[in-house]
């Protein structure tokens, strides 16, 4: 049970407060801060109990009045039930650690897993600060900009995003929260930190009273801000900037996790994926066809140019020469679906693994690539030539039959120039000069 340590008289007529019981000089503890607090209690018709922090310990605030109409305010000590608060909050900040921790070691971290798991976290936050809204703000790559990934309001529990402020019109308050472990605000309205903000950004944003900001620490330095905003004024505890801390290094981890995510994403993706035309590239060529062909008896190769790209680049520039090449790109993406595969290797150079029964449809579907193209307003006639390798007659691993198909395609190219078909047959070569298409129409680009 908690045990009554002092009484306090409340003269609103005098605005002062004298005590009537103090057993252990609590009141000599007390800051303009928190006299002011159960000032803007006594004001009010709201006497339901309060709690305070005062001197280290938990205090339950009850005000009243008596008979004659003076008012008092009762301070009880509550060490149990700050032990069992403390209890509480380390149980739900365990809680919430698992869960950021599972969402943190899937590799498969989505878009909806994350929004879901951060707005978990914020309400957890404000539970644990109790507090009215709590917002996870990150800074742009040069600091100068927070933008709001989510800001839980305990009020209407809803969840907002997007919100954003810059370090043009809040300057101070940008070095101050980059300058310490946390930035404990008690009054918004006198701290000079928050100056610029008050009133335009905390009475634009309902009335905010009290702010407790922490930085999000990143191994590159501070990613962001763990911000939680109080819309009555709090006097913020030892315990509550410590708490904060911990919560804006527990949400820190998580991005730390994403990032690496994005990052590895994206060294994957330079490794496996052509930046021109968003085909995989030769290395993911090799290694998924090699998974297929582990579990097919047949497979054939295609190795395809495109006629004289050296001579489009010339007429259309490296800008238009790039958008023929992602064009094509897509016209052969379309026509040639799972399980075949198509790749771009280099330049105009373009690999293409089909699986039955695509082989005997191929020069009919590729004939596609001949119909004209639209690049910088005007149409754009292309012919080709390839080479071709069956697997395993021509070639007993990806590799090898790429090769042959290579091998067939140049030394077709040897005996014409282009539009030639050239299939490599036990060393030699087959092939075919096919007819290239000339386009007359006066808006049109050719290549010969």
């Amino acid at each position: 049970m908690g045990q009554t340590i002092a009484v306090l008289h409340i003269d609103r007529s005098k605005k002062l407060l004298s005590p009537l019981l103090d057993r252990s000089s609590l009141f000599s503890h007390l800051t303009e801060d928190e006299e002011s607090i159960i000032w803007d209690k006594s004001n009010t018709s709201d006497f339901s109990p309060f709690q305070l922090v005062l001197h280290h310990g938990l205090y339950e605030i009850v005000m009243g009045t008596t008979p004659s109409g003076n008012h008092f305010a009762v301070f009880t000590a509550h060490e149990e039930k700050a032990l069992r608060s403390l209890f509480e909050i380390e149980s739900t900040m365990r809680n919430q650690q698992m869960k950021l921790f599972e969402l943190a070691k899937s590799r498969t971290i989505t878009k909806e897993s994350l929004k879901e798991t951060i707005e978990s976290a914020c309400e957890t936050i404000a539970q644990l600060i109790q507090v009215e809204r709590v917002g996870i703000w990150l800074f742009n790559t040069s600091q100068s900009i927070l933008e709001a990934q989510n800001i839980y309001d305990a009020r209407y529990a809803e969840h907002l995003v997007g919100d954003k402020v810059d370090d043009i019109h809040y300057p101070t308050y940008f070095e101050a929260v980059q300058s310490a472990r946390s930035l404990a605000i008690h009054d918004v309205a006198t701290d000079p930190r928050v100056a610029e903000m008050y009133p335009s950004y905390f009475e634009g944003m309902g009335g905010i009273r009290s702010m407790l900001d922490a930085p999000i620490m990143m191994s590159s330095g501070i990613g962001g801000v763990l911000c939680c905003e109080s819309f009555t004024k709090r006097v913020w505890t030892e315990l509550d900037q410590t708490l904060v801390g911990t919560l804006a290094d527990m949400v820190a981890f998580l991005y730390e996790r994403i990032y690496r995510i994005e990052a590895e994403d994206r060294i994957k993706e330079l490794a496996f994926v052509d930046q021109i035309t968003g085909l995989p590239n030769q290395n993911a060529f090799l290694e998924t066809v090699s998974n297929r062909l582990s579990r097919t008896q047949h497979g054939t190769f295609i190795y395809l140019i495109i006629d004289q790209f050296a001579t489009i680049q010339e007429v259309l520039g490296f800008d238009g020469g790039e958008e023929v090449l992602r064009e094509i790109a897509k016209r052969l993406d379309r026509l040639f679906t799972e399980p075949n595969c198509v790749a771009r290797l280099a330049m105009d150079h373009f690999i293409l693994y089909l699986e039955l029964p695509e082989r005997a449809l191929y020069e009919d579907k590729l004939m596609e690539i001949k119909k004209p193209l639209v690049i910088k307003g005007q149409e754009v006639y292309v012919s080709y030539s390839f080479g071709r390798a069956d697997y395993p007659v021509h070639g007993e691993t990806a590799q090898h039959c790429l090769q042959s198909a290579q091998i067939a395609l140049s030394h077709g190219k040897k005996m014409g120039s282009q539009s030639i078909s050239s299939i490599f047959i036990l060393g030699a070569c087959h092939h075919l000069p096919a007819v290239p298409i000339w386009c007359l129409s006066p808006e049109t680009t050719t290549f010969q």
